[in-house]
């Protein structure tokens, strides 16, 4: 009967679709910045693998190390081997690749690193006529934990001078930090600013007179030197100041006086005066030396016979010298009780 039939044919189909499957990597716990390196999770984690068989990929993991989130990478050669090792790759669908991420917060505020930039001082400077100056800072890199920063952004006012000064040298800008690899941490950062100084002081110098020669009372007035010596002047500068020399006529000590008018002047005639502390003025004397018996010898420097006369007695010191006496002195003191008068001679 067969040939009362059509008979169509349909092939049938065996499907076995690919089984999809995902991978991840979970993300790291947050950490602040300290700057170091950081690395987040590394161990990716699939699912829907069938059992009993392994999947690998390539991770490369979440790295940083200045404040940011960071994510890693998958690469793409998906593998899946079974139990016995044979490669069924290709019955797998990747549907969906989830990295895992590393966040690297900024440092609180409370536990920022602390720097101070300090500008160059010059100091301990005595005025000596020529320029100082200050510039620039002490450093502007800076070690913290083994990591080496480097502090742009400011700049210092640099004074000069050659006179007597306090000068500051001011620090202004903004600071911007960064690391050694350029890269901006300023967040993790509390800057102080500390400004330098230029500092000259006056210089020291006395003036002196010398003493006159002692001379014998004669009548006339003598005048002591009058001719003002300083010390510790500049090399090149000149110093002056009034002086009233020593005068007298009378045995007596006679001594001069300096006048407050102190100037200096430099070699191009500036008066530099502001620079220099006159701290000892030391005036002239003069000794006028008295001559009672006008010999033109100072009293002090006679020798006197000083003569006895006894009344009825005998001394074996009839005539006895003296030296430093002066003609009315007291008559020194002889044993004999009998003494009378003395005379000088």
């Amino acid at each position: 009967m067969t040939d009362q039939f059509t008979v169509t044919t349909e092939d049938g189909l065996l499907e076995i679709s690919a089984r999809e499957i995902t991978v991840s990597v979970a993300d790291a716990s947050d950490i602040a910045y300290d700057g170091s390196e950081h690395t987040g999770s590394e161990t990716p984690v699939f699912s829907n693998v069938v059992d009993g068989q392994t999947a690998s990929i390539s991770y490369t993991p979440a790295k940083g190390t200045v404040a940011d989130t960071y994510t890693g990478s998958f690469g793409d050669d998906l593998k899946v081997i079974d139990a016995e090792g044979k490669d069924v790759t290709k019955n797998y669908s990747l549907t969906d690749k989830t990295p895992g991420s590393l966040t690297i917060t900024d440092r609180a505020e409370d536990d920022k690193y602390q720097i101070t930039v300090t500008a160059n001082s010059n100091t301990g400077n005595v005025y000596d006529g020529t320029v100082k100056s200050a510039e620039g800072f002490e450093t502007l890199e800076f070690t913290i934990d083994g990591n080496t920063y480097t502090v742009s952004g400011l700049e210092t006012s640099d004074p000069v001078s050659a006179d007597v000064c306090e000068l500051a040298n001011e620090i202004s800008g903004t600071a911007v930090v960064s690391d050694a690899a350029g890269r901006d941490v300023t967040a993790q950062f509390e800057v102080a600013t500390e400004d330098g100084t230029l500092e000259i002081t006056a210089r020291e110098i006395t003036v002196s007179v010398a003493d006159a020669a002692d001379v014998v009372a004669d009548g006339s007035e003598h005048t002591g030197n009058e001719t003002p010596t300083f010390t510790n002047v500049v090399s090149g500068q000149t110093a002056s100041i009034s002086y009233t020399p020593a005068k007298g006529t009378e045995a007596g000590k006679y001594t001069g006086s300096f006048g407050d008018d102190l100037k200096v002047v430099d070699a191009e005639g500036k008066d530099v005066t502001k620079n220099y502390a006159l701290t000892s003025k030391t005036p002239g004397s003069m000794t006028i030396k008295a001559d009672g018996n006008g010999d033109g010898i100072p009293d002090e420097d006679q020798t006197f016979k000083v003569v006895y006369d006894l009344a009825g007695g005998q001394t074996t010191s009839e005539a006895t010298e003296f030296t430093g006496l002066k003609v009315g002195d007291t008559t020194p003191t002889i044993e004999e009780p009998t003494k009378e008068k003395a005379v000088f001679s």
